[in-house]
């Protein structure tokens, strides 16, 4: 009988016109040669057509129903030299005029009558806005090229446009805007594909953007984290000045301020807008000295006795050093004193000449033989040094005798193991050392931190 042509299209003999029609299309379409990449494609798909010729025929189909491919040749005119493409074309046009795909690729669809042409396809593109373009909208012109087929010399060539872009206030990063026919014009049998562009944030040196609202990072000290501080929160629209944000609580990774209104426009609804929240990056020193360390220590330890041993023994040997310094400072003012009258005794000539006399009259006196007589000079230079020993000043019974060592500078040569000899902190009590208030739980937490130098 020769050829199966219900085999080759994978049907039975009793199927019915639309079945045939239906199993030539999916079979021609996986088997054109302009699709597939078989070696055999073409003869494959020129068994399918010739199937499809024939038992798309009805008085064919009967011929080859009884008579098989001989009764073909012998009871028509059928010679069998026939168009593949030209069936193929016209089983999806079904006789009308449209044209046909010699493969889909996808984007061919089927409208109940006839396949038409496929789209070339779309070409996509990256859009980088700045967030002062979503805040308040604007226009881009972008210059694209393009293949376009040039149905005069029925060749290909390549164009360029500048298509414009309306960015309108709010839109999301992903939105999509499309400019259909635009895109790459392949051949005549081709449809030109679209041109997506697709908005993408740009980077911005002060915000981020999460949908409709603006993320400002605030870098605060860790000083300024746990006491407190002022920062300037900045805005989107330049015209508006920054806005000092003061805060006294303690400030975590976690904590946020909110602005409301101050964000994005919402894409929906421009009159309405996100918020600006601020969040805070805390940044640690690298490095701490062991004096740092010590006072961080006293900051969060809990313990008491490590106040009374510790933190009171800081405050004692601060005190103490204050001390020390004014006793110095009071020993130096005196030393200056004595040398000032030092100096004045030595350059009077009255009393230089008056020490002569004395000093010759001592000298008579130890001579055996010599009688002393009493002498107005002597007396005069007695009386002036009784003058002058009680114009000296006296020393205070609570000063410091600048010869006899302080009990305090024993004290500061071994500072770091001294210890109080009876301090007792009540539970509610509080003292007050050089400035420093000192709690029942140790010095100030706010003077220990002020003093870290962070």
């Amino acid at each position: 009988m020769g050829k199966d042509f219900y085999g080759v299209l994978g049907i039975t003999r009793v199927a019915t016109e639309d079945e045939i029609k239906r199993a030539y299309k999916q079979k021609a379409l996986k088997c054109h040669p302009d699709k597939s990449c078989e070696p055999d494609a073409e003869k494959k798909f020129m068994d399918i057509s010739e199937a499809y010729e024939i038992l798309s025929d009805p008085y064919k189909r009967s011929i080859y129903d009884r008579y098989g491919n001989e009764g073909l040749k012998d009871y028509t005119s059928w010679n069998y030299t026939f168009d593949p493409r030209a069936t193929y074309r016209n089983s999806f046009t079904n006789g009308s005029t449209g044209s046909a795909s010699p493969f889909s690729n996808g984007d061919d669809y089927y409208d109940g009558n006839y396949f038409v042409k496929y789209k070339d396809p779309t070409t996509f593109y990256d859009l980088y806005v700045t967030l002062e373009e979503v805040n308040k909208g604007g226009v881009r012109k972008m210059k694209v090229t393009r293949k376009r087929y040039n149905h005069e010399s029925k060749t290909t060539v390549k164009d360029e446009k500048v298509l414009e872009i309306q960015i309108k206030p709010g839109w999301k990063e992903g939105t999509k805007i499309t400019f259909e026919g635009e895109g790459d014009e392949g051949d005549a049998r081709t449809l030109a594909g679209d041109i997506v562009f697709i908005i993408r944030d740009k980077v911005h040196p002060t915000f981020e953007r999460s949908n409709s609202d603006l993320i400002y990072r605030a870098k605060v000290t860790i000083k300024q984290a746990l006491l407190g501080t002022i920062v300037q929160i900045p805005f989107l629209d330049e015209k508006k000045k920054p806005h000092p944000l003061k805060i006294q609580e303690i400030i975590t990774p976690q904590t946020e301020k909110h602005f409301v209104n101050e964000g994005l426009p919402y894409p929906k609804d421009s009159a309405k807008r996100g918020l600006l929240i601020v969040k805070f990056d805390i940044v640690f020193p690298k490095i701490l000295s062991d004096e740092q360390k010590t006072l961080v220590d006293c900051c969060f330890s809990n313990s008491v006795d490590f106040y009374q041993t510790n933190v009171i023994n800081i405050a004692i040997i601060d005190e103490q050093q204050q001390q020390q310094q004014k006793q110095q400072h009071q020993h130096h003012q005196m030393n200056n004193h004595h040398q000032s009258n030092h100096q004045t005794t030595h350059h009077t000539p009255e009393k230089s000449q008056k020490s002569q006399n004395n000093h010759r009259n001592h000298t008579n006196s130890a001579a055996p033989s010599a009688v002393v007589q009493p002498s107005t000079t002597t007396t005069n230079h007695v009386n002036e040094t009784t003058q002058q020993q009680q114009q000296q000043p006296k020393t205070s019974p609570n000063r410091p005798n600048p010869n006899k060592p302080s009990p305090n500078q024993s004290t500061m040569s071994s500072s770091q193991n001294v210890e109080p000899a009876s301090t007792t902190i009540p539970s509610q009590s509080s003292r007050s050392t050089n400035g420093t208030t000192i709690h029942s739980n140790g010095i100030k937490k706010s003077s220990i931190i002020n003093e870290m130098s962070f």
